[in-house]
């Protein structure tokens, strides 16, 4: 039988998980924000969607207010969820945007996430 305790130290265990792994792919976004050399063409927007729509990651971003429904299935994440509190974070670039979401999405893959960027022209 399992205390309520446990169950409570398991919980906080997973939401530690989860918002190390969210603070790593903010701190991998910003990386390759500041390592972009390129002269910015385009304005837009981009982000990563989660598919599909569940998991612990999923549940703790819902949780947390990270986030929202993606209007074809999953859970979309825009750019400006990773990088709040960069200089870079309300820059209207979308090579700089495309740049820290396919790093993101990289790193959630690689960690078991599945994950896809997406970006549009304004």
């Amino acid at each position: 039988m399992v205390s309520l305790n446990n169950l409570l130290e398991r919980v906080s265990i997973m939401t530690d998980i989860n918002k190390q792994t969210f603070d790593k792919a903010c701190q991998v976004a910003q990386q390759a924000i500041d390592k972009y050399k390129e002269e910015p063409l385009y304005c837009g927007f981009a982000n990563i969607v989660i598919r599909p729509a569940r998991g612990k990651f999923v549940s703790w971003c819902k949780a947390n207010n990270i986030g929202d429904k993606h209007y074809h299935g999953g859970w979309n994440i825009s750019y400006y969820d990773f990088v709040k509190d960069h200089k870079w974070s309300h820059v209207q670039s979308m090579d700089i945007k495309e740049t820290a979401m396919i790093a993101v999405s990289k790193y959630l893959n690689e960690v078991g996430i599945n994950t896809t960027w997406q970006s549009r022209a304004d």
